[in-house]
């Protein structure tokens, strides 16, 4: 029989949150927001990533999905914005958007956005043609989420109005902010 190796024993005493912990400060994931950015539009090519600026400088209809969760949400998000769970069905996301029906615009573009980009495009490809199908067929995320967003001084929300702190999601996530966290890292 073989003993096992020291990584094997290690794995064995790991929590299901340690080793979510250890997946998140992966030292082979991107370090960089510019890399998440480059990593998450080359794994979902499906859809367009649209650059924060592209975002802000748009007059065409666009509903602003916030794909993280409500804590990070009420600390701040896009104004305008709707919060959407990460793990929504594709079938809860549309009866929900078909309760906007006649507010939005037949052209509406639905953009999905996270802290970095990683829910929500993961969410856009996994709803996308469902969507389609619904009446909403230009589907999108925000390249590098939230965090580029702000990092380009662009603003914030709260319920109370404008504000500059922004939920860093996690202490491997903080970083990749340009001004403080809003909340102690998790």
């Amino acid at each position: 029989m073989r003993r096992p190796t020291f990584c094997t024993a290690v794995a064995l005493l790991l929590t299901a949150a340690d080793t979510a912990a250890l997946t998140l400060c992966n030292p082979f994931d991107p370090q960089t927001l510019a890399e998440y950015e480059t990593s998450l539009a080359r794994e979902h090519p499906a859809f367009p990533h649209r650059r924060p600026e592209e975002l802000a400088a748009s007059t065409t209809p666009v509903l602003l999905l916030d794909v993280r969760e409500a804590e990070e949400f009420a600390i701040s998000h896009l104004d305008g914005a709707i919060h959407v769970a990460p793990d929504v069905s594709a079938s809860a996301l549309r009866r929900q958007l078909a309760a906007l029906r006649g507010k939005l615009a037949p052209d509406t573009e639905v953009l999905f956005y996270c802290s970095v980009g990683y829910r929500s495009s993961k969410l856009a490809e996994r709803v996308r043609k469902e969507l389609a199908a619904a009446g909403y067929p230009r589907v999108a995320n925000l390249r590098g989420g939230i965090f580029a967003w702000t990092n380009r001084g662009l603003p914030v929300v709260d319920a109370d109005g404008p504000t500059r702190a922004v939920h860093p999601y996690n202490a491997c996530f903080a970083p990749l902010l340009q001004r403080p966290p809003a909340a102690a890292p998790r």
